[in-house]
């Protein structure tokens, strides 16, 4: 009878142990969805600025990342092919606030550039804002 009981304690473990690491693969290979991307047009003149994107909203930058922001904003003007520059709109730490980073020049698509070039002007659904 002991013996039984044993076996029977060690294929539960057996297979509670299986469960375990299958949900810890799945887990592993989990990767979740890129934040989504925006189109910043300017700073704002608010203290701290705010990124102005190309559908109107204004979102913050960390204070450290205002002149990073800046100098990207200022290398677009006259741009040759014009450039767009994008960010990643991410999640506050109290989950209930947005921001922008991750701050980076990319080509516009063609919806996205205007008859005169200016690129910075453009939303990304191609309206002008």
């Amino acid at each position: 009878m002991e013996a039984e009981a044993e076996r029977c304690r060690q294929d539960e473990e057996k297979l509670r142990i299986e469960r375990e690491q299958k949900a810890l693969i799945e887990w592993e290979l989990y990767q979740p969805p890129p934040p989504p991307q925006v189109n910043i047009v300017r700073l704002s003149e608010d203290d701290p600025p705010m990124a102005i994107l190309a559908d109107e909203r204004f979102l913050p930058i960390a204070a450290e990342k205002t002149e990073e922001l800046k100098a990207l904003l200022d290398s677009l003007v006259g741009m040759d092919p014009p450039k767009i520059l994008m960010a990643n709109e991410l999640i506050g730490e109290d989950a209930s606030s947005l921001y922008v980073d991750d701050f980076r020049l990319e080509d516009p698509k063609e919806s996205e550039v205007p008859a005169d070039g200016d690129a910075a002007a453009v939303a990304p659904d191609g309206a002008a804002p």
